[in-house]
Parts: structure tokens; sequence; C-alpha cells
């Protein structure tokens, strides 16, 4: 036990003392500088314990930031993998049977879903569908026939279907025929000026290159 003199009368008192047997001075043995020293003390103590719990709370934060990117990547992809249903719905109403298939799907370094489809037992066009965790963003399709009436026929059915997929799978006759007005097929010559449209709520650019064929790309209007 420590022994102090009291602030008060000077005699020795021990340090924990309630009341000076000498003086009756209440907490004779503590000073001043001791309850500085103690709220420092207790200072110290809250800045510590709230210094941790915002290191948890923040590393909280920067896990559930991660968790949710990669849900939205996720969803993303099997968005993107859904353009082969809407596709092969578009060819059945068309009148086709549906026979595109998912080559590849991934994520992109942009945390989007990337699906590309092939149409047919051969390479004759491809579609790749973007999306995010909202829908189809866009997409690029490209298509090379043999030069035939009939190969080309079959590319431009495809095109059209891979549009129905991002705008309606079950678009009429009537909406069909007037997609094909926009689209210009007639116009599109080798290495010349692409054909641009609005649709559906996205932006088309059709092209045709003598080595790369037909391609048609969309791209969600934001």
């Amino acid at each position: 036990m420590a022994i102090v003199k009291c602030k008060e009368c000077g005699k020795e008192v021990a340090h924990d003392a309630k009341v000076c047997p000498h003086c009756g001075k209440k907490n004779p043995g503590i000073r001043a500088k001791d309850y500085i020293i103690g709220l420092l003390i207790l200072v110290v103590i809250g800045f510590v314990v709230a210094s941790c719990v915002g290191d948890e709370q923040s590393s909280k934060r920067v896990a559930d930031g991660a968790e949710t990117s990669i849900l939205k990547s996720d969803i993303a992809v099997e968005n993107a993998r859904k353009c082969v249903i809407d596709i092969n719905n578009a060819l059945m109403t068309i009148g086709i049977d549906g026979n595109a298939r998912i080559s590849s799907a991934q994520k992109t370094a942009k945390g989007d879903g990337m699906a590309t489809i092939r149409f047919g037992n051969g390479d004759i066009a491809t579609v790749t569908c973007i999306a995010d965790e909202n829908g189809y963003k866009g997409m690029v399709f490209t298509g090379a026939g043999d030069g035939t009436a009939q190969s080309g026929a079959k590319i431009i059915t495809y095109a059209v279907a891979s549009i129905m997929a991002l705008t309606n799978p079950r678009m009429s006759k009537d909406e069909r025929t007037r997609l094909l007005a926009m689209m210009r097929i007639g116009d599109l010559t080798e290495n010349n000026e692409p054909v641009r449209f609005e649709y559906g709520g996205y932006r088309f650019k059709e092209s045709l290159g003598r080595y790369t064929g037909y391609s048609l790309t969309a791209e969600r209007i934001e």
C-alpha cells in the first residue's frame, strides 16, 4: 500500500484512502495530476477501440464490395448465356428450327458477361452477346457464306434473329419486315460506308467486307 501525504493537512495517509483520518479531507491522496493521467489513459483506450472498430468496418465494406462485384459478374455471365435461348426462340418465331448453340461463355475484364454463339452445323455465322446484371448490353454478329444467295439469305436470317433476341424474340412478321427495311441490306457494298440505325433501345451498325463478310454490331442506348 502506497503512503502519501494528505493534500490538505500534509500528514501521511494511504494513497487510496477515502477520507483523511487526521483532517477528514475526502480522497486525500489523489492529486489533480492523477485525474489528468487517468483521463488521458481513458482517451487513449477509447481511441484504440474506435480505431479497431473502424478498421473492422472498413474491411467489411471492402469484402462486401468484392462479393457484390463477383455476384454481379456471375449474373452478367448468366444473362449472356440466356442469349442462345432468345435466339433459338427468335428462329422458331421466324419458322426455322432453333439450331444456335453456345461456343463459350466467360467474364470480361470489365465484369460483363460474354457468350459466343454459333449457328447451324458449320461456322457460317457467329454472334457474341454481351450482358451486365441488368440484361443485354450489345452484340457482335459476323457471317461469311460461300457467295451463294442461299448462304447470304441464311446469314441475314441469323442476323435478324440476333436482333430479335436483344429486342423481342416473338417479333411479328410485320415488325420483322419493318426491321429488314431499316437494315437496308441492298445498300451494303464491299468496303463501303456502314449502315447505321436505332431500334428497340440499341444502336446498330452493319458493314460488308470483301474478306470479313457481313458484320452487325449493337450497343445499348444508355
